[in-house]
Formats: structure tokens, C-alpha cells, sequence
């Protein structure tokens, strides 16, 4: 978790308990030994602001609980344990409050919530991480990052369809969020090949204020279009991009990516030398964004490799491994491929090697068994 997270968290924190403490002396609702608590609690959070992570651990020990001034004491206390590397302890706390029935329509701060979400994906809880995303999707309806992993945890451990209803009816409705929002729910609609659903939680046009997501929507817009094998459609989409002040030659190095992913072909060009033309196009100072250049190097050299051009294959794999690591990829794998084509070409009288089994240690009396698939 970043500093700027932690402290964004923290000041919201401060703000609260400020006001609760002003609003309690107020009515008189308070003992003194309530508010002083709370003003604790309060020089605990403060010192998260300062980093002097010590000092909120020996501060928020005696006050974390399941009251609003113990969930605050919590969090803070969360922070400065993944700061000073104890996570475990943070993840541990966390589950403790949560449990708490007073707790039941709370989550803790978006930052907060999002990584004890993933801890529990990752710890393979997939129940208690969809019950943590869908109290914390209820608290901060806005939040991205928040719908997405509310959308894929409880898909998990949910009916699907419903989860999808639900939070299609909590779209918000403009701005990035609204964006993100609309993709996150449209991915899930390609991964189900339900290209129609897709198209229609994406909208016909951007969500107003859709800022630097305005290439994400056109992005995702394209490939509905493209899985639902409408070359018009697409094409179409990507001329409204260009004169939205989409970057040619980034367009066009994701056309070519679109019909690769979808295998959609545009006559006349083929596909394949449109993505070699878009790797021409990059010589490598020139497109910033180096994740879209190394997919389009692994879909040139998958789409080679299966058109039986091996040679080709690995000299754009050498040569993008100058440059990328290539994830899913290597140069042995690609060179069985080739040979097993070559040996598939073979009649069936010609496929014939020698199969040498050693044992380091024998066993007599031991049978092996083969099978000749």
C-alpha cells in the first residue's frame, strides 16, 4: 500500500473523529473518558501522518474495537502494520472486527478494503473475500476498483447472473469510474460470449467526463464488436476514435491486436502483416505504451508459428526479447512446435525415433507399461 493511500485514509479518519468528538461535548453525550479515547485515538492517526509508526502501534493497541472510535483505532493501527512489513497481523486484526456483529454494514477505508479483499483471494477465502467487496461496493458505490473485485469475488461464489444484475443497476454515470465501471461489467460479458450484453452495458457513446478513459471505452467497444465478428461496426468505432484524438498509428497497432485476439480479418490486408506493420511502426523510442507493442510481438509470433512461418516465428521472437520478457513464451517451446508440425507432415511410416528409458535405481521385477497414444 502507498503512503499517499495510507494518508489519504488516515485524514479521513482525523476528519471523523474530530467531528464526533465536536458533536458528542456538544450534547454532553460523552464521558470524559470516552472523548479521551477518542483524542488518543486521534494523536494515533495523526502519527500516521508523520510515519511514526511506533508510536500509533503503542497508542492504538488499548482502543481497537468494534465502536466507531475502535474501527477507527483499527485502521490506523492496520496502517502502521503494513508499514512496518506485518501484514499478517493487519490481515488478522481486520478479520477480528469485521467479525464483530456491530460491524455488519461497515468495511474499512477503499484502500484498506481492496487489500484485505485481494489477501483473501490470495489466501484462497473466497467466500470471506466476496462478503468483505460486497460490504465495502455497498460503502463506496463509486469506487472502481471496489466493482471490479466485488464483480469477480462474488461471481465466484454467487450465481453470476445475479451478481451481474446487481451491480448493473449500480452503474454510476459519468466520469472514469462510470467508464471503468462499464468495462469491468463488459469483460465479464465477453468472457461469457455474450457479445450483445456486452455492447449494451458499454453504451453507444462515452459516459460524459470520461477524461483519460476514453480510450479504455473505445478499446473494449471495438473488441464486443470485433468478438461479435462486425467488421463495420468496428471500423466504424475506430474512425469515431481517431476523430476523438485517438493516435493513428496507436490505433492502427490496435486494430491490428483486435483482429488478432478475435480472428476477425479486414481484406485486403491480412492480419499478420498488419501487426508486423505495427511493430514496423515502433522501432522503439517511439509508442510509450510498451505493454500494448509486447502483446502485439506475441500475437505476430503465435500467429506465425501457426501458420507454419517458423523461421520467421523466432526472429521476432529474438529480436522482442531484446525488449520484453514475453510472458507465456519461450524460444524451446516455439522449436517443438515446429517440430512436431514437421513431423505431422511426415507419413505415418516415416514417424519413427528411438525411445530410451534409463532407471537410476531398478527395480527388480518391475513393470512399464506403455501406451502407444
Amino acid at each position: 500500500m502507498s503512503a499517499g493511500s495510507v494518508q489519504a485514509g488516515s485524514r479521513r479518519h482525523l476528519f471523523f473523529l474530530v467531528g464526533l468528538l465536536l458533536l458528542a461535548l456538544a450534547f454532553g453525550g460523552y464521558s470524559l473518558r470516552q472523548a479521551g479515547r477518542q483524542l488518543i485515538v486521534l494523536r494515533a492517526c495523526n502519527a500516521v501522518e508523520d510515519e511514526a509508526w511506533q508510536e500509533v502501534l503503542r497508542l492504538t493497541e488499548p482502543h481497537v474495537g468494534a465502536s466507531e472510535t475502535g474501527r477507527a483505532a483499527a485502521e490506523c493501527r492496520c496502517f502502521a502494520l503494513l508499514a512496518t512489513d506485518a501484514a499478517d497481523q493487519c490481515s488478522e486484526l481486520m478479520d477480528e472486527v469485521l467479525a464483530d456483529p456491530a460491524t455488519v454494514r461497515w468495511a474499512p477505508s477503499a484502500p484498506l478494503s481492496i487489500h484485505l479483499i485481494q489477501t483473501r483471494r490470495d489466501e484462497g477465502r473466497a467466500a470471506d473475500a466476496a462478503n468483505l467487496a460486497g460490504r465495502a461496493g455497498l460503502m463506496y458505490p463509486t469506487d472502481p476498483d471496489i466493482f471490479f473485485l466485488e464483480l469477480v469475488t462474488r461471481s465466484a461464489v454467487e450465481n453470476e447472473e445475479r451478481v451481474i444484475r446487481a451491480l448493473t443497476r449500480r452503474l454510476v454515470s459519468e466520469g472514469v469510474a462510470a467508464v471503468r465501471m462499464r468495462v469491468s461489467l463488459a469483460t465479464r460479458h465477453l468472457q461469457r460470449g455474450a457479445f450483445d450484453q456486452a455492447l449494451r452495458v458499454l453504451g453507444s457513446e462515452p459516459p460524459p467526463g470520461a477524461g483519460d478513459a476514453l480510450s479504455l471505452w473505445y478499446e473494449h467497444r471495438g473488441m464486443a464488436q470485433a468478438s461479435a465478428g462486425d467488421l463495420s461496426a468496428l471500423q466504424q468505432t475506430y474512425e469515431r476514435w481517431l476523430e476523438r484524438g485517438g493516435d493513428p498509428s496507436e490505433l492502427q497497432a490496435r486494430f491490428a491486436l483486435t483482429l488478432s485476439l478475435t480472428g476477425l480479418q479486414s481484406p485486403p490486408i491480412p492480419t499478420v502483416e498488419r501487426l508486423r506493420s505495427a511493430l514496423a511502426d515502433d522501432p522503439g523510442d517511439q509508442r510509450t505504451d510498451d505493454g500494448l507493442t509486447e502483446q502485439i510481438t506475441i500475437r505476430l509470433i503465435l500467429t506465425l508459428a501457426n501458420d507454419g512461418r517458423h523461421d520467421e516465428s523466432l526472429a521476432v521472437y529474438d529480436h522482442g526479447r531484446e525488449r520484453f520478457e514475453l510472458v507465456g513464451l519461450s524460444r524451446d517451446e516455439l522449436l517443438r512446435s515446429a517440430a512436431h508440425r514437421e513431423l505431422a507432415a511426415l507419413p505415418i511410416e516415416q514417424r519413427r525415433a528411438m525411445l530410451r528409458i534409463e532407471m537410476t535405481r531398478p527395480v527388480p521385477g518391475a513393470t512399464l507399461w506403455l501406451s502407444p497414444d
